[in-house]
């Protein structure tokens, strides 16, 4: 915490002078305690990198290319969350691209490995005492006609920099979104019935509304929230993108009978996961455990509460973090994965690794939100005695089982590959060199199954 303070302290001093945010701040230590509020200001620690997210990564030969300056909430942390990681492989597909791109960290603070990183992908990092406390804004309007687009990451990042941003002519700004945070938030309140994510639905909506009416064009990675962002009768052009853009490779082949148990993939600092499992591990995990006694459901994901941890036993293994290495092991010895989530809004990251992975996956309506055509690849049910029942006959019928992991195949080229993703992002990012104006500076065995 005080290492954040110290890299930009004008950030606290913001939300002090900001009366709503204050409010904000307020209800939610006393509903979430510091958690909130820590997880608000992106202060978390750093962690080792995985392997193998930056192979194989070309900026091409493109003498004309775009100069971007992305902002994001801190620096990608790639092995965290899927917001992380999604963010990662955006910033890498624009190298890719040709393109020139600056990014600027919200909390100001140079995190490794991530910094190194990427600049190993030649991203050229905005951190120091020049870009503290509003300074940056000296460092935008000294390259007015040099930098061509702007992309601002998730609401609250973007509140912070559009006015600034919109008052320098010449450049396009894009948005971000990864989820719709009000939908989000709104769902948690039917759910639980608790008046905190109320008044946050409430807040958050204004903000999201107001964010989308002033940008020149908004990515969401859900088809639903693009939809619902289009009706907002705003004129900023409305797109979905994929939420992980990678090259497509041959999953495992291991095959089905060399494959058992369950998997939940997620990490714990994000509510809906805590009550995925918690509600699975109640109501659906019992009902399977019936038809089959001896089957293992592995939870992996960072920072399991004590309420989580305390579910290990009777076939479940609570085994938070793992390296990069062991959770590719998961994907490629369990037999299904599932995803039990209750709310949440945006496509959901869970759910895109196991069709990456090409493993059947049993889901809820909210889990395979946004995503196109979903029924092709998914078994999707929100009733616990039918999530069961799904999962019992997907864990039993090897050809059902197969069938389901043949169509992952197309599903993915189509929808979720690094080249849908450009061939987006080239319709708002094209690669047109920026006019410098006169001034300006340069620049194992399965349990058996009921017969």
């Amino acid at each position: 915490m005080l290492e954040a303070l110290r890299a930009d302290p004008c950030r606290f001093i913001e939300a002090l002078l900001d009366y709503r945010g204050l409010h904000r701040f307020w209800r939610a230590w006393r509903r979430r305690g510091t958690e909130a509020i820590l997880a608000e200001l992106s202060t978390e620690e750093n962690l080792q990198p995985p392997g193998g997210l930056t192979q194989g990564v070309s900026t091409g030969s493109t003498p004309d290319r775009a100069t971007l300056l992305v902002i994001d909430a801190t620096l990608p942390q790639y092995d965290r969350d899927a917001g992380g990681r999604s963010s990662f492989l955006y910033l890498q597909t624009l190298r890719e691209m040709g393109h020139q791109v600056f990014f600027m960290p919200n909390d100001q603070m140079r995190r490794e490995p991530y910094a190194s990183v990427l600049e190993g992908l030649g991203v050229k990092l905005l951190i120091g005492p020049g870009l503290r406390c509003g300074q940056w804004k000296r460092w935008l309007r000294d390259r007015a006609g040099q930098i061509t687009h702007v992309v601002l990451h998730r609401p609250n990042v973007a509140r912070r920099y559009l006015v600034t941003v919109k008052k320098v002519a010449g450049m396009k700004v894009l948005y971000f979104a990864h989820d719709l945070r009000f939908l989000r938030e709104a769902r948690h309140y039917e759910l639980s019935g608790d008046a905190f994510h109320r008044h946050e639905a409430d807040y958050w909506e204004g903000i999201e509304k107001n964010i989308v009416s002033q940008v020149d064009a908004a990515y969401f990675f859900s088809d639903d929230e693009a939809r619902a962002a289009s009706a907002w009768n705003t004129t900023a052009v409305v797109r979905t993108v994929p939420l992980f853009p990678v090259h497509i490779v041959p999953a495992s082949a291991l095959p089905y009978a060399q494959r058992t148990g369950l998997l939940f993939v997620g990490g714990f600092a994000h509510q809906p996961n805590r009550d995925a499992v918690s509600w699975f591990a109640k109501e659906v995990f019992p009902l399977v455990r019936q038809a089959l006694p001896d089957i293992e459901w592995h939870i992996v994901g960072r920072e399991p509460p004590a309420e989580i941890r305390a579910l290990a036993g009777n076939g479940i293994f609570v085994g938070g973090a793992v390296s990069e290495e062991r959770l590719e092991l998961f994907y490629q010895t369990s037999r299904l994965a599932v995803a039990p989530l209750r709310f949440g809004a945006g496509v959901k990251g869970k759910v895109v690794e196991a069709l990456f992975q090409r493993i059947p996956l049993v889901t809820t309506s909210i889990g395979a939100e946004g995503m196109p055509a979903p029924d092709a690849v998914l078994d999707i049910y929100d009733i616990p005695r039918d999530f069961a029942d799904a999962v019992i006959r997907l864990y039993c019928d090897e050809d059902a089982w197969s069938a389901r992991r043949d169509a992952m195949n197309a599903y993915v080229a189509a929808h979720l590959s690094k080249e849908a993703a450009r061939q987006v992002l080239e319709i708002d990012i094209s690669p047109v060199a920026a006019v410098v104006p006169a001034g300006s500076r340069p620049f194992s065995a399965h349990p058996g199954c009921p017969g």
